[in-house]
């Protein structure tokens, strides 16, 4: 048995206005708004939805089933895009920590100009991997090339 679980374009109009009146008269009373639905919430909705539906037209146990089995398969897949959000974010770190002494390439996204230099250390700004080069502050995303430094040429084959 198919269980259709889309909405038609009127349906989610009318639940998006639905949404944005509701969450109006809650700034309005000062309460803060969340996206999130966590599993406290769901399960309050669907006792909700228990307590108030049609006793001549109940809803079947198979639509409460998928429901909880979409739930479930949505709050897995956000815990897994954490994780590898969380992994990223220290690969990152990783790379810009094996970038140090190294000779750096990269453009200034606001004056579209290229530079060089050799990059002497490293920071977080909000959260991301910043390398000082000569003085300035270089995203990873703005890099071009990486190179030896000169210093670390000559140290790794000895002077020629």
């Amino acid at each position: 048995m198919n269980i259709n679980t889309q909405m038609t374009p009127r349906q989610l109009v009318k639940v998006k206005s639905q949404v944005a009146s509701h969450n109006n008269k809650l700034k309005a009373q000062g309460r803060k708004i969340g996206n999130d639905m966590g599993q406290d919430k769901y399960l309050k909705l669907l006792v909700t939805q228990l307590r108030y539906q049609d006793p001549t037209n109940p809803i079947k146990n198979h639509a409460f089933i998928a429901q909880m089995a979409q739930f479930s398969s949505l709050e897995q897949m956000t815990k897994m895009n954490t994780s590898i959000m969380k992994v990223v974010d220290s690969n990152k770190s990783a790379e810009a920590y094996s970038l140090l002494g190294k000779k750096i390439e990269w453009v200034d996204n606001n004056t579209k100009k290229f530079f060089k230099g050799i990059a002497s250390s490293l920071s977080l700004a909000k959260g991301k991997p910043v390398l000082n080069v000569d003085g300035k502050k270089v995203s990873l995303e703005n890099i071009l090339k990486v190179s030896i430094s000169p210093k670390t040429e000559k140290a790794l084959h000895g002077k020629r």
